[in-house]
């Protein structure tokens, strides 16, 4: 007998806003960074009792919150480590993820 998961896989296409506080209210350092949004698509692919793989359709509210580090410009270009926790809430459930993001940002014009 084939045993197959239980879930396939999730994706989601949120559109959220967000403030950056920056605890020591320099340009850099450690920071929180509260979001609130609505997911806009979201489908989550499993396979039901009966063996049927099923495309779950979903969109709703979007909260997430990071805490990370902004690290010091260099150049035009400043890196930021963040460890996000993202929940997406339907009428169907809710889907949480959790991540760690590293990018860099190009800076244009000076920082405040």
């Amino acid at each position: 007998e084939i045993e197959y998961p239980d879930s396939y896989g999730i994706i989601y296409t949120p559109l959220k806003l967000g403030y950056r506080y920056m605890l020591n209210r320099e340009p850099q350092g450690w920071y929180v960074e509260p979001q609130l949004g609505y997911n806009l698509y979201g489908i989550r692919t499993f396979q039901n009792s009966d063996g049927v793989d099923v495309n779950l359709k979903f969109n709703g509210v979007v909260d997430s919150a990071a805490f990370g580090f902004l690290f010091e410009r260099i150049r035009r270009f400043q890196a930021d480590l963040s460890l996000r926790f993202e929940s997406v809430i339907f009428s169907g459930g809710t889907v949480n993820t959790i991540g760690i993001r590293y990018s860099r940002a190009l800076v244009f014009g000076r920082i405040d």
